[in-house]
């Protein structure tokens, strides 16, 4: 008698033990959604990835803003580097590292301080009505991107080069992303050679440049990583 009582309640524990981790289990299953806060069910990030929609990426997709430069305190700008086909050692790091003032305008400092893309300080500023990013050089505020820029536009910079709007929806290929709907500045010489082509997407900047082989030399800047403050 005794036995079959030990035999009954070993088998009442063992079930209720089953239950008990089965319904664990269910509500676990149930509780891994897309909304969750947690990495599960398979997810490549919270929330994201998997089962869930596709996570997104700073350095591919921008940080949400319509500015083609983002500027802000410590932002910044890692690119790989290339002349021809050839890889180089050095891979330049521009950043936002300061601020001035000329007039009645501020201007964040942007530094390249390997000199390879930028030399010296660029003083950038975005306007606050027109959202325009300007630069000031030789004692003069120019335009520098155009936050609405139509086809085909063209103004004048320093040294006697302009630079001229010649895509509003270029596309990109780098070692990470591919880029969709960039704006592609080009700028000329005052001579009307062109010197460079630029492209710049919306939360990021810029993510590709471009020096033709006709100035001597073919070297080429792509975005490798970024931080965004």
């Amino acid at each position: 008698m005794k036995s079959k009582i030990v035999f009954l309640l070993t088998n009442c524990l063992f079930l209720g033990l089953l239950l008990f981790f089965t319904d664990c289990k269910k509500n676990k299953d149930e509780a891994e959604t897309c909304s969750d806060g947690i990495q599960n069910q398979g997810e490549t990030g919270v929330d994201c990835g998997g089962p869930c929609t596709a996570c997104t990426s700073v350095l591919c997709d921008g940080n949400g803003t319509t500015s083609f430069f983002p500027l802000k305190l410590n932002n910044s700008w890692t690119y790989s580097y290339k002349i021809g086909p050839q890889v180089q050692s050095i891979s330049p790091s521009p950043s936002v590292t300061g601020t001035t003032t000329h007039g009645s305008y501020t201007y964040f400092e942007f530094e390249d301080q390997s000199s390879t893309m930028y030399g010296g300080i660029y003083e950038l500023r975005e306007d606050a009505t027109s959202h325009n990013i300007h630069s000031y050089s030789s004692s003069t505020d120019y335009l520098y991107i155009p936050a609405s820029p139509t086809l085909n536009q063209s103004w004048a910079v320093d040294y006697g080069n302009t630079r001229k709007v010649t895509n509003l929806s270029a596309s990109a290929t780098t070692a990470g992303c591919t880029y969709t709907g960039l704006l592609e500045i080009s700028q000329y010489d005052s001579g009307m050679v062109l010197q460079q082509k630029e492209y710049y997407k919306k939360g990021i900047g810029l993510v590709y440049r471009y020096h033709p082989p006709s100035l001597g030399f073919d070297s080429q800047y792509s975005l490798t990583s970024l931080v965004l403050n």
